[in-house]
């Protein structure tokens, strides 16, 4: 049984995750946590046609009224949906490390995969991998997300790959029948066999994103900051857009915490674009230290935020 989901599974590289999950959580794996859709009963016993989902065996509710249109999709179909585009990509999935995170008592998921098989050395020992992302929920707090991005194994900092070339993004709605045709069946089964063919030409795409992505981060670590207020600059701009001087209070104070903690980084690291990407890694990964106080953003927005910025960056410091 999972006694406690609310706890961050971090990446270990040394030892499997599912086994690492079961020590943690009352030697159960993450699979068998399940919610369930289930009906309200009456007082004689007959259901109601008001649901809820709760979790399968720590009877746990997480949603306590589903709306018609709401769409329940357990989260092991989708991690198995996207295992299995994984296995017919033709990718090296040698070694893959899996782990998983939840929130709100499992009401909000998050699974990412790593693929140790696909990396890139920046310098020294610091080396970042390709890596699949799993957003996802079943208390309507957000839709299913699915991006690619890299893991960087020295401080298991995270980022997307900032682009759109592989991104799918699904809402938790569907329109009920009452009843569904022949030919509804076979409509939806095409669509079905479509997109999964487009999911698998999607997933090898994104092997040369991260390559190109990762390219540009090399360029990097040749590049020294001459100029200390070119880095704030480059936050305010990356944050608040062109016209930052008129950007909100919350996110030029955002911009001023991150060049913060790019001074302090700084003292004990390399002084070169390189590591300015590293803080802003570091921020998609765990947030600011302060961040309920000046940032409201999630962590999907945060990773897709600095992998745009890190992006830009190259040309950015080129020009600088």
């Amino acid at each position: 049984m999972v006694n406690n989901i609310d706890t961050f599974t971090a990446m270990d590289h040394n030892e499997a995750q599912a086994d690492k999950f079961a020590r943690m959580n009352g030697d159960a794996r993450a699979d068998q946590f399940r919610p369930i859709v289930e009906a309200y009963q009456f007082a004689d016993g007959q259901p109601a046609e008001a649901r809820y989902i709760r979790e399968e065996s720590t009877g746990q509710i997480l949603n306590p009224h589903i709306a018609p249109t709401y769409a329940f999709v357990p989260y092991q179909e989708r991690w198995t949906s996207f295992d299995n585009i994984l296995a017919d990509s033709g990718l090296d999935l040698s070694n893959k490390l899996v782990s998983y995170d939840w929130s709100n008592g499992g009401a909000r998921a998050f699974r990412q995969v790593v693929l140790p098989a696909y990396n890139r050395t920046m310098r020294d020992d610091d080396t970042v991998a390709l890596r699949f992302l799993e957003w996802d929920s079943v208390d309507g707090s957000s839709a299913y997300l699915l991006r690619a991005g890299f893991y960087q194994w020295v401080c298991a900092n995270t980022c997307t790959t900032g682009d759109e070339v592989f991104k799918v993004y699904n809402r938790h709605r569907g329109r009920p029948r009452k009843e569904m045709t022949k030919h509804d069946e076979r409509v939806m089964a095409l669509k079905a066999e479509e997109q999964y063919e487009n999911m698998i030409e999607m997933t090898k795409n994104a092997l040369g994103e991260f390559e190109m992505f990762t390219d540009g981060l090399k360029e990097l670590t040749a590049m020294p900051v001459k100029v200390e207020a070119h880095t704030l600059d480059f936050l305010n701009n990356s944050l608040a857009g062109e016209n930052s001087q008129k950007a909100p209070v919350k996110v030029r104070a955002l911009a001023e915490h991150l060049h913060a903690n790019w001074a302090e980084y700084r003292r004990e690291h390399d002084n070169t674009w390189y590591d300015f990407a590293a803080v802003l890694t570091d921020y998609a990964a765990r947030g600011a230290k302060t961040e309920r106080e000046i940032d409201a953003r999630t962590r999907p927005q945060r990773e897709d935020w600095a992998g745009r910025a890190i992006k830009a960056l190259p040309q950015f410091a080129m020009a600088a």
